[in-house]
């Protein structure tokens, strides 16, 4: 688990201020698309008619949030708390907001470079790395990689995470539980691409809807504390903790443990 933990931080940490740093900058290069654009893209979902892969704009988010809300935002979101501290919050908004241009990009490439196969548009890194960079053998690496990665690697963290949560909640056992996302993610899969979209189209609005509501319902059962977690979320990631002895006065403020405090100052 230590060699683990330290290839780890060699890879993510210099990865985290790469991702960040790409995010400002495309940004800059665009003119803050993501918040100069918006009224556009909140006008296009109300629309209900489709592009030229057939899909509205409507069924494309649905596709792409339902592979973002889920467990990577709940267990994603309490492990980088446990283990950056409560700053880390901030800088997951901050990181989002500005790595929002890098989604942009990455989407607005694979629409220059998609190609139609059998009757469906297919792209992504491998199709723009092949033909916009003219690097056949860095994108057949990168398909393999993705293979693995979309394969067998991200599905089984996230039916682990679903499983144990499943235990932890109801006392399922977790081979119940894989068995019947396995079932239910292979009748969904073999559907092709159009039942995967019927299904995110249907699931995903739910789905992303009662994500919001539960942290709504969360928020206001503990409204009175909201502006004391701003601030030891501030104070946390901006390091003002060490520099004027924050943890030993913010320890008891939300009940956290003090590890708890002293970690959330290495989020700067």
């Amino acid at each position: 688990m230590e060699m683990l933990s330290t290839i780890s931080g060699w890879i993510w940490n210099p990865m985290a201020y790469f991702a960040l740093g790409l995010g400002v900058f495309f940004t800059l290069l665009t003119k803050g698309v993501q918040f100069r654009r918006l009224p556009d893209m909140i006008k296009q979902l109300r629309s209900s008619e489709s592009g030229e892969g057939e899909l509205s704009s409507l069924q494309t988010l649905a596709l792409s949030l339902s592979s973002r809300v889920g467990v990577g935002s709940i267990a994603g979101v309490a492990t980088a708390v446990a283990s950056g501290g409560p700053g880390a919050i901030l800088w997951m908004v901050i990181t989002a907001l500005f790595g929002s241009t890098c989604a942009y990009a990455e989407s607005v490439l694979a629409q220059v470079y998609k190609r139609r196969i059998q009757g469906e548009d297919r792209g992504g890194m491998p199709y723009y790395i092949k033909y916009g960079l003219r690097a056949p053998a860095l994108a057949a690496v990168v398909a393999v990689a993705t293979l693995a990665g979309y394969g067998f690697v991200f599905p089984g963290i996230q039916a682990n995470n679903i499983g144990s949560s499943a235990e932890l909640a109801f006392g399922i056992e977790p081979w119940m539980t894989g068995l019947l996302v396995t079932a239910v993610l292979g009748v969904v899969v073999v559907g092709g691409t159009r039942r995967i979209v019927n299904v995110a189209q249907a699931v995903v609005p739910f789905m992303s809807l009662g994500y919001v509501l539960t942290a709504v319902v969360v928020i206001a059962l503990n409204l009175e504390r909201v502006p004391e977690a701003a601030l030891l979320i501030v104070r946390s990631a901006m390091g003002t903790d060490q520099l004027f002895g924050g943890p030993d006065r913010l320890r008891g403020g939300l009940g956290c443990a003090p590890g708890g405090v002293r970690l959330g100052a290495r989020s700067r």
